[in-house]
């Protein structure tokens, strides 16, 4: 679902790291950050993550969403 819902970015050339995740990726991010998932009869149909640590504080103090998806489809 997180392929399908960054095709757009990848066809633009727009170089985002959940657009390319791999398995190793996807299970740090799950492993280091606080991860969320809308489920529908069992289906994921969209996905986000809050960056745990405070690791972008030399951009800003506010909470850091990153790699929000939704299923295009729907």
């Amino acid at each position: 679902m997180t392929y399908e819902a960054y095709e757009t970015n990848l066809q633009l050339g727009i170089q985002w790291p959940a657009a390319q995740a791999d398995v190793a990726l996807i299970r740090q991010n799950i492993k280091h950050n606080d991860c969320y998932v809308l489920e529908i009869d069992g289906v994921i149909q969209a996905t986000v993550s809050h960056l745990r640590y405070k690791t972008l504080d030399f951009i800003t103090d506010l909470p850091f969403v990153m790699w929000f998806a939704v299923d295009p489809a729907n």
